[in-house]
């Protein structure tokens, strides 16, 4: 290794261990080596910019369980939309990391992903992305 720059790219492929079923859900590092879905408390290393739906059977919904999917860095200060549960987060407040790769309203201690700037439809917010652990 020479300390240089490794890849540029903002996204790369990666192979999954389970089912992306919605573009905009977290993810992290698994220990089997491979991407899964981000739970609570777990630190997001980045979102699903597409569900891996395989393209060959599209009509009738079928959801890869493995295989490459494209990665996207979380990138300080970048906006991203992401899926949420429960209650829709308003402008201003705190997102953290969820079950299942979605983000809810910040409730204590945790892993914040950013803060809400616009809430989308269909279970989206737009985020500012400012990754980092809240203790309480």
């Amino acid at each position: 290794m020479s300390g240089g720059l490794i890849n540029d790219s903002q996204n790369i492929a990666y192979q999954m261990t389970e089912a992306v079923t919605y573009s905009g859900l977290l993810l992290t590092y698994g220990t089997s080596g491979n991407w899964t879905l981000c739970d609570a408390g777990e630190e997001p290393l980045g979102f699903a910019l597409m569900s891996n739906r395989d393209i060959r059977y599209i009509e009738s919904d079928v959801i890869l369980s493995s295989g490459s999917l494209d990665v996207h860095a979380l990138i300080e200060g970048q906006e991203i939309e992401v899926r949420y549960t429960g209650t829709a987060p308003t402008v201003g407040q705190l997102v953290e990391t969820d079950a299942n790769g979605v983000v809810s309203v910040n409730s204590g201690a945790g892993w914040i992903v950013g803060m809400a700037i616009a809430t989308g439809a269909s279970n989206y917010v737009k985020i500012r992305v400012s990754k980092r652990y809240k203790a309480s």
